[in-house]
């Protein structure tokens, strides 16, 4: 046994001071805030060879034979990569986190994974905490210490503030004294305060030693309680002052560490003062204006001059946004008016206002083109080629929803983040490889919201043709573009599993493994239910009971059930898996489940929300094994009504595991057995449910769906997905399921119950749609959903089904996004479900898949008085429901974004296609068309004599007309436009 030392520690007498400062909250005001700073003299340095510090020998990991590197706001803002990659044994102040955290969120997170795995605030409570980061470069893996040093709150370390200083300023004191103390506390060890190219920390001519201030005595309780100094050890504070840290660069520093990893020198952000390499210098304007001070944008901001808001740019455009500032949204038009701001910066905006809107955005357009002259990227346009009806719905607001013009003044808060591409080529002739001189490049971005950036890089000839990351390092007013560096390099462009990893980085899906602790909490691969488990259940083991899903579905969520009564009446189920029994509240498996929010899909594959034991064994409902479930069942009576619906958690035992194809067959086939006297009468009663909901109001739409078969890496066919009268069959029954857990649980917490929310469509793209309509003379109404429904099933009723798929599925295309909310947070009115019609709806049937029917299932516990429930995770709810949308929003965009890549790698392979489509949208420039035959869409490319935005009728050069649902001939084609994957068409 291991002999354990305990140190009764009496606490230090605590010192308190204030910090008072200002901060922009929402679009039009700024709030002063106040905080309380303790100061306290036992905070441990964290290097494991100190025997003063108290803290450090049960904390100690930082290592006191190597050298020590104090870390400064610009190093971790400006060189997070280098950071990741190359750094160790560093001290990060908190000083640096907490400004950090104010630039950027972004960048905060992933300080926060090398700190700590888990909240490094729980660290900086406790004096500090050391993070062991794994991380692999050329010189292999090895493990990299970081340690959060609470200099704000130890009293050596702490300055006081100056009137007559900036933040910034005293923040630059505070990081310097923090160096100071350490060499001082640590004088057998080299201190390094690690500064950027242009950091005031970065070595000059005449380096003289900062020393601490004399005012500053030694803490008066330098005593644990025991006899044990816990001061400082070394000199005193006066003498403190003799001690001199040392001062480096990042570049000074990666030339030490090439010998342990050879590229360090590549993960260096370049010093760029004036980025002369856009194309401008120090002595002209600029190619943009100068950004306000944050002191100027809080004041405008205050007065309502300015407004601030989130940057949004419209799908497929790096020159074209918009600004939501509260209730008020702004379209921002050109580069010179982004004025360098990029998709999801937080800005602060002028508005522009009478006939300055038209003035500045044509003149705007003017400076972009003198801007793109004789650069590269004019080649591109300000569009992604490819941008197709589907991509437009990415857009929360679209463009012609907003009237009013803004320029961008000034950046509140940055969001860069990693961005995935590929080197624009360059000429053979100017091609420089094998050199250890850094070359420019240009850098596409796979995403097209983001400019082109300005990489220098020694390895040039090996980066192309390989799908990279780039991180932005900065983007001064007299560069075209952002200029940055290489991170990474992910692999060969048009290689599946590479491309397959672009899409899933470029929309944030976690694809970790999961942590050991949630592995932990798993049961056995063996596990059974016990008998006490099964006692408090409903049993359904000998009931009839099957599923019907996808072909190949490993992740079953739910199952069916259907059994006559003896009074006649019939009763259907439907059981879906207790992902509850096994996912614990605030367990490590329910806090990574919350953090990922749904399992995302893939052509060709998926990444889990929940490890695999549970996903495809133990919680799915697989044929043949006792499984646990959480059950509504409905009691219909003679005349299809239903008369009564009780919920329960429950055990099954799954008869049968069927595809949709497979179950249609039986119902087709009308056998006598029972599994099939069950399908066929679920199937008629799931008809009846689905033309009750139609007259009640319900929309019928459309999306289109594609489906490929493939071996590896193989495509060999691409075709339209085929629905079956069993997919409605189930789907039918899965929306009662929810109507009926939603109606139950806002019963019970009427102010915080989770529901999913439906807004009313967008009447000005349905306007566009009428007036497309009324050229073929087909009338269009929309003055609620019963209204357009009907109108719907009257125009496809009297045309071709191609005209009728186009149309519900550009209808789909007006409605708004369904989104999470917690019900506290919206009226009654704002609580419905437009497409489905219900006044109240959830998610209860996919828990295996998607975290917000984890807490459905939860909630529903919680109101049938099974479990209790955290009432403090109600606070949480509106901030999950965020994260549930983004999540939820994101996953979709992957499928979509793979189901292209798939099309698209088809496509080369086969060679052009010869198809009929149906145009859905036009432009001055391009159709957009959707091909029935494989269900998908297309772009063509057109040389255009006349457009009518009004109607979209386009007049071609050749005199031929083309309006919006006319069916043309066509062949699809695959283009990889500067590596961007897009399926175009050529009109026959």
């Amino acid at each position: 046994m291991e002999a354990v030392e305990e140190y009764e520690v009496l606490q230090p007498s605590l010192k308190r001071t204030l910090r008072t400062f200002w901060r922009a909250s929402g679009h039009r005001h700024v709030k002063r805030f106040t905080r309380e700073v303790y100061h306290r003299a036992d905070i441990g340095c964290g290097v494991d060879s100190c025997t003063s510090c108290v803290r450090s020998q049960i904390q100690g990991e930082l290592d006191g034979s190597r050298p020590l590197l104090v870390l400064t706001v610009d190093v971790v803002m400006k060189q997070i990569t280098f950071c990741e990659r190359c750094l160790d044994n560093c001290v990060i102040p908190a000083t640096v986190l907490n400004e950090v955290r104010r630039r950027s969120l972004s960048m905060y997170a992933r300080m926060k994974k090398l700190l700590l795995p888990g909240n490094p605030a729980a660290a900086a409570a406790n004096g500090g905490g050391v993070a062991d980061v794994e991380l692999t470069d050329d010189a292999g893996a090895d493990v990299r210490r970081f340690y959060l040093f609470s200099n704000e709150n130890f009293e050596p370390t702490y300055v006081e503030e100056d009137d007559e200083e900036t933040a910034a300023e005293r923040d630059q004191r505070l990081i310097e004294k923090c160096a100071t103390w350490y060499q001082s506390h640590l004088p057998g060890c080299r201190v390094i305060l690690l500064g950027n190219h242009d950091d005031p920390a970065s070595p000059t001519e005449s380096q003289d030693a900062v020393s601490l201030e004399p005012t500053l005595s030694a803490p008066s309780n330098t005593s644990d309680g025991t006899g044990m100094d816990i001061s400082p050890r070394g000199p005193s504070a006066v003498d403190i002052g003799q001690a001199a840290f040392e001062r480096l660069t990042v570049e000074q520093w990666a030339r030490e560490l090439q010998a342990e990893i050879a590229d360090a020198l590549e993960y260096v952000a370049a010093a760029r003062p004036d980025c002369a390499s856009g194309g401008a210098t120090a002595d002209d304007d600029g190619c943009y204006p100068a950004h306000l001070s944050e002191a100027e944008m809080q004041a405008g901001i205050e007065t309502g001059r300015y407004y601030s808001g989130i940057l949004n740019m419209f799908t497929g455009s790096f020159q074209n946004g918009y600004v939501k500032c509260g209730k008020d949204e702004f379209k921002v038009s050109g580069t010179a008016n982004l004025n360098r701001a990029i998709h999801g910066d937080n800005v602060c905006v002028e508005v522009i206002v009478g006939e300055h809107a038209n003035a500045s955005a044509s003149s705007s357009t003017a400076a972009a083109a003198a801007a793109e002259a004789d650069a590269p990227e004019e080649l591109v346009g300000e569009e992604s080629e490819g941008a197709t009806l589907l991509d437009a719905t990415k857009d929360e607001k679209p463009a012609e929803c907003i009237k009013q013009e803004c320029r961008v003044v000034g950046i509140l808060r940055r969001n860069w983040r990693e961005y995935c591409g590929t080197l624009l080529p360059v000429d053979e002739a100017a091609e420089v490889t094998g050199t250890h001189h850094a070359v420019q490049r240009v850098f596409v971005p796979v995403d097209a919201r983001i400019p082109f950036i300005f990489i220098d890089t020694r390895k040039s000839g090996e980066l192309d043709g390989k799908r990279i990351v780039v991180a932005i390092d900065s983007w001064d007013r007299f560069s075209r573009k952002p200029c940055g560096h290489w991170v990474e390099v992910l692999g060969d462009v048009e290689d599946m599993e590479v491309e397959s990893a672009v899409i899933l980085r470029e929309h944030d899906v976690i694809t970790r493994d999961f942590p050991s602790p949630a592995y932990k909490e798993l049961p056995p691969a063996n596990w059974t239910a016990s008998a006490d488990e099964i006692a408090r259940r409903m049993d359904f083991r000998n009931q009839l009971v099957f599923s019907v899903d996808p072909p190949q579905c490993k992740d079953i969520d739910d199952a069916l059930g259907y059994r006559v009564l003896a009074n006649g009446h019939v009763e259907v189920s439907v059981h879906i898996a207790d992902v509850t029994h096994f996912v614990r509240p605030d367990s490590w498996l329910d806090r990574e489940a919350a953090q990922r929010c749904t399992t995302v899909y893939l052509v060709d594959r998926r990444t889990d929300m929940l490890p695999s034991l549970l996903t495809t064994n133990l919680c799915s409902l697989v044929e043949d094994q006792d499984r646990l479930c959480f059950s509504v069942v409905w009691e219909f009576d003679q005349r299809n009504e239903i008369c009564a619906t009780r919920f329960g958690k429950g055990i099954i035992r799954s008869r049968r595991a069927f595809s949709y194809k497979d179950a249609q067959a039986l119902i087709d086939a009308g056998g006598s057995d029972e599994i099939t006297q069950a399908l066929q009468g679920l199937n008629r009663l799931a008809k009846l449910l689905r033309s009750k909901r139609f007259e009640r109001g319900a929309v019928e739409l459309e999306s289109p769906d594609v489906k490929f078969e493939y071996e590896l890496t193989d495509i060999r066919k691409m075709e339209k997905y085929i629905l079956y009268d069993t997919n409605r069959m189930v789907e039918e029954f899965m929306l009662l399921a929810n109507v009926s857990v939603a109606t139950k649980i806002f019963e019970r917490f009427p102010t915080c119950a989770l529901l999913r929310r439906h807004p009313p469509p967008m009447e000005v793209r349905l306007k566009a749609l009428q007036r497309s309509l009324s050229q073929h003379r087909l009338e269009f109404e929309f003055g609620n959903s019963r209204d357009l429904n009907a109108s719907l099933k009257r125009i496809v009723e009297k045309s071709d089904s191609r005209l009728g798929s186009a149309l519900r599925i550009m209808t789909t295309r007006c409605m708004s996004q369904a989104v999470y909310c917690s019900s506290g947070d919206s009226g009654a009115d704002d609580l419905r479900h437009y497409g489905l019609c219900t006044d109240l709806y959830t998610h209860f049937t996919s828990p295996i898949r998607r975290y917000a029917d984890v807490v459905v299932h939860r909630m529903l516990a919680a109101a049938l008085d099974l479990e209790a429930m955290d009432t403090s995770f109600f606070q949480e709810l509106p901030a999950q429901c965020e994260a549930l949308n983004r999540r939820h929003r994101n996953a979709n965009w992957c499928g979509r974004e793979s189901t292209k890549l798939f099309a698209y790698l088809f496509l080369k392979k086969q060679g052009s296609v010869a198809t009929v489509a149906t145009v859905v949208g036009a432009t001055e420039k391009r159709l957009s068309l959707l091909a029935h035959e494989f269900g998908i869409e297309a772009t063509a490319s057109v040389d255009v004599s006349a457009f009518d935005p009004e109607t979209q009728r386009v007049t071609l050069t050749s005199g031929r007309h083309v309006n919006l649902f006319d069916h043309v001939k066509i062949t699809l084609n695959s283009s990889n436009k500067h590596f961007r994957y897009n399926i175009t068409a050529e009109l026959l």
